[in-house]
């Protein structure tokens, strides 16, 4: 797997900690961006519009910080780290700098 000097054990701890909530701000996120679409018929066009952009921005943020990518950093030094997500176990170093 990847080079670490934390234990293998509170890694795959703080992964499924991260998987688990991930997905769970992923469906509250879900849910809230439906009750914007479904029951928001109170607001100005503009204020609906710029929630629905204000809700997805945030779901994808999310998305990606806490289910594709995972930053696993060092407490110990400056800018230290690698990443453990989906993408990072799929996609080459390189790649996943550019996205």
């Amino acid at each position: 797997n990847l080079p670490s000097d934390i234990s293998p054990e509170v890694e795959t701890m703080m992964i499924a900690f991260f998987y688990f909530i991930g997905s769970v701000s992923l469906v509250v996120n879900l849910v809230t961006l439906f009750l914007i679409i479904r029951h928001s018929s109170a607001l100005m066009r503009e204020v609906w519009i710029l929630s629905i952009v204000q809700q997805v921005a945030c779901l994808s943020t999310n998305g990606f910080f806490t289910l594709l990518f995972i930053p696993f950093v060092y407490p110990s030094a400056a800018g230290a780290g690698y990443c453990v997500g989906i993408l990072c176990l799929s996609l080459p170093y390189p790649i996943i700098m550019v996205v």
